[in-house]
């Protein structure tokens, strides 16, 4: 029998990676069956050892989402090839403040996975859209203003201030990693997925909501 493993089940169906991967992924030994990924699919991903920022996240989205969507702090987008995410990113010791591509098996050992696909976009045509709009802003600033607008509403409006208009806090030229796949996805579809309570498109929204979207189950195999 399966078991639940970030976001997946453990197979014994093996797999042999078709480029080179880290050493820690390899000792890790597991690497998804992509067979049901699609490009411009949502991955919403939890830290194991959160860092400082991931932890106001979480803090943030807790007082409006409870502790089982908010755990999900981070979201990029999968661009399709088994080995690529585009992601609106912030790691200030590496001076990263920026949308970017990234390794998808940056998340494959200290994070949780969850898959998610929008119902708008069932089809790959669409998903290779909305990856397609997602990389076209690669290199535009991530909006740490955002972040700090939200920690600080927290402090100030107290526990229920996501349950109240926050639009004024969105940036038209800057993203954070939800506000990257939001905006590529209206792009798209010109359907826009955002908590119609607070106007809001953060990731324990994408997690939680289930008018727009869909959890996708896939298998975690082990690398031969």
């Amino acid at each position: 029998m399966s078991t639940t493993l970030a976001g997946g089940h453990i197979s014994k169906r093996k797999v042999t990676p078709r480029t080179a991967i880290p050493e820690h992924v390899r000792a890790n030994g597991k690497w998804p069956d992509f067979e049901k990924w699609h490009p411009g699919d949502v991955i919403l991903v939890k830290s194991k050892t959160p860092d400082p920022i991931s932890r106001v996240i979480e803090a943030v989205q807790t007082t409006g989402y409870g502790a089982d969507y908010a755990k999900w702090t981070h979201v990029a987008i999968y661009l399709g090839d088994g080995l690529m995410l585009c992601e609106a990113q912030i790691d200030p010791p590496q001076r990263i403040f920026s949308v970017m591509v990234s390794h998808i098996w940056d998340y494959f050992t200290e994070h949780e996975i969850l898959l998610r696909r929008s119902k708008w976009a069932l089809d790959k045509e669409k998903g290779w859209a909305i990856a397609t709009a997602a990389a076209t802003r690669i290199g535009m600033a991530y909006d740490w203003q955002f972040i700090v607008k939200l920690a600080a509403e927290r402090l100030v409006g107290g526990k229920d201030f996501l349950v109240t208009d926050q639009t004024r806090k969105i940036s038209a030229d800057r993203y954070v990693c939800s506000s990257l796949y939001s905006t590529a996805h209206a792009w798209v579809t010109r359907v826009t997925i955002t908590d119609l309570t607070n106007g809001l498109c953060i990731p324990a929204f994408l997690a939680a909501d289930q008018e727009h979207m869909r959890t996708i189950e896939f298998d975690w195999l082990e690398i031969g």
